[in-house]
């Protein structure tokens, strides 16, 4: 009887363990997004020899019949789910541009700036002239950075967005979705690429 109890307590810490040490899922969007109507592209930012130019291709715009690019990245026991989106003319007003060093939103900021310039715009409840009334419940953020920029590269910048964001969506108290978009690369020339 004391070797089954004994047993017992072992399975019961190991099984307490093992649900310790899930990650914590994290999407951004939502997870609704990530629907199984959806074929995704999962791309490791830390092997990939893709650049940001050609993730940026790769990202399907509004037609979703492509597979879109799908980034998991890990950070401790927390992994984040990332599906981007292409900026297009129709929703550039509300999104807020960020590269390795600036961001651009009424005016340029320094990057050192991103966490009090996302929480000003994000938690503005009608009070910023940039950002938009209706989409107070989407954070809407662009990531801008040279077309040869690697995945690693790309990687930080999503990492230091999504912990500003996840800082924020915690005090908020209604729900909060961010969505990333990649914009055109900061050197991209459409003339050079039809040739």
């Amino acid at each position: 009887m004391k070797k089954l109890v004994f047993i017992l307590l072992i399975l019961n810490f190991f099984g307490c363990k093992s649900e310790n040490d899930k990650s914590k899922i994290f999407y951004y969007p939502s997870e609704s997004k990530f629907d199984n109507r959806l074929q995704f592209k999962k791309i490791d930012l830390d092997t990939t020899r893709l650049t940001y130019l050609d993730i940026f291709r790769l990202i399907p715009g509004e037609d979703f019949r492509k597979y879109a690019p799908l980034f998991e990245i890990s950070e401790g026991s927390m992994k984040k789910r990332i599906l981007p989106f292409v900026v297009s003319s129709y929703n550039r007003r509300n999104i807020l541009t960020v590269t390795k060093d600036s961001i651009f939103a009424d005016k340029s900021y320094r990057i050192e700036q991103l966490d009090s310039l996302m929480n000003e715009i994000f938690q503005n409840n009608g009070s910023s002239k940039f950002y938009n009334d209706d989409f107070q419940y989407i954070a809407s953020v662009a990531v801008k950075m040279k077309g040869n920029s690697s995945g690693k590269e790309i990687k930080q910048l999503l990492l230091r967005i999504t912990k500003v964001f996840d800082k924020i969506e915690h005090k908020q108290q209604d729900s909060l979705f961010l969505r990333i978009y990649f914009d055109v690369p900061l050197d991209y020339n459409p003339i050079r690429e039809k040739e």
